[in-house]
């Protein structure tokens, strides 16, 4: 988590002599922005945060918290766009990323002292004995997978153990093993779908923003300030959604995380259908608030995920979710753009009927889960 947070310092000192060098600097200079993703940027924040917060949260409250957890974002990404401009426009671009650098910082620092590490370090007795508490050979191979070797050269503690730590190709061959060993309970099929969901989720979000602004001001003829005052709207929502909606439904009415998951997605697939034949500004407000559930979809499944795994596993699965999430954007850019462009003269709603599409295979994943998690009296 403070690895990555420090990468958002590394790109605003970069921003930072940009700007004091603009008239001697080419434009490529801003590229060295990309030097922030060395120490995993977003991603990885993201998979630490969520990691920690399935550690210190019970099975029960971990929906209501995550919903939270992902209600907090968009409020600080809204207050970041909303003053930037006015901080730029008052006191310059400096000020603009020294902000940037100052949270950075504090947070980081905030990390140091005010957040405890969510699990101890097992020592090598401990790590031993888990091997002799295995089930099944299944979890034994998972166990042996992650006791020392004892042939291996064990490095001190210090910054060159951590850094060895976390850029050994190891972890990430790990991760997928964790998530293809064998489980009890069709846990490990459980897994599969659940990690197909979130990536088709995760498509479905980059497609449709990609060609959103385009297509409204195709078939409404919007201008960039009303599709401001839209989105606007639709985060109002989305909090909403997720400060009050999901922990009512969650911990009031104890509905199951899949049975949200088909609630959001069959709300969604009809908004995407109220897009694809809108014909007034007021029908875009009706079904954002029909799917009003739609920002809570990854939730549901990071979620789902932390509760069918052991506590131990959930920083690998996790970790396999966000390779896939940021490789992602490479293709859905390119494929939405040329859908959107290629159908744009006589079908211009195409690439929200793809979107349907995903939608619908994420319901019958979610649906199937239900059923099956019904049968097994895993719903309660």
């Amino acid at each position: 988590m403070i690895l990555a947070m420090f990468g958002y310092i590394i790109s605003n000192v970069i921003f930072i002599l940009n700007v004091y060098f603009f008239y001697e600097l080419k434009a490529e200079y801003l590229l060295f922005e990309s030097f922030q993703d060395l120490t995993g940027g977003r991603p990885v924040f993201c998979l630490a945060v969520y990691s920690y917060m399935s550690d210190i949260t019970t099975s029960k409250a971990r929906t209501k918290r995550l919903a939270f957890l992902d209600g907090v974002f968009p409020i600080g990404y809204t207050l970041g766009n909303s003053l930037s401009g006015i901080i730029k426009s008052q006191f310059g671009f400096y000020y603009n990323f020294g902000f940037g650098i100052l949270f950075a910082t504090l947070a980081i620092l905030y990390c140091c002292f005010m957040v405890k590490e969510s699990r101890s370090v097992r020592n090598e007795g401990e790590q031993l004995n888990d091997e002799s508490m295995c089930r099944n050979k299944g979890e034994k191979r998972l166990s042996q997978a992650m006791i020392t070797n004892r042939g291996e050269k064990t490095l001190p503690r210090g910054c060159k153990r951590f850094f060895c730590d976390t850029l050994r190709l190891k972890n990430f061959k790990e991760g997928f093993e964790t998530v293809l060993i064998k489980r009890p309970n069709h846990n490990r099929r459980y897994i599969l779908l659940l990690i197909i969901a979130f990536e088709l989720q995760v498509l479905y979000i980059l497609g449709l923003w990609s060609s959103y602004y385009l297509y409204l001001r195709k078939v409404l003829n919007f201008t960039y300030l009303e599709f401001s005052y839209y989105t606007t709207a639709l985060s109002v929502i989305g909090l909403a959604s997720q400060f009050i909606v999901v922990p009512i439904l969650s911990n009031k009415l104890r509905l199951h995380d899949t049975t949200i998951s088909i609630m959001e997605t069959v709300t969604s697939i009809i908004n995407l259908l109220i897009l694809a034949f809108v014909k007034n500004t007021w029908m875009l407000y009706i079904g954002g608030v029909i799917a009003l559930l739609d920002n809570s979809a990854t939730t549901m499944f990071r979620s789902l995920i932390s509760k069918t795994v052991e506590e131990n596993e959930i920083g690998k699965i996790f970790s396999v979710v966000g390779v896939f999430q940021a490789v992602l954007p490479f293709a859905s850019g390119p494929i939405f753009g040329y859908v959107y462009k290629s159908t744009l003269e006589f079908q211009p709603n195409t690439f929200l009927f793809v979107l349907i599409g995903f939608k619908s295979l994420t319901l019958i994943i979610v649906s199937f889960m239900n059923h099956f998690m019904r049968k097994e009296n895993r719903l309660t």
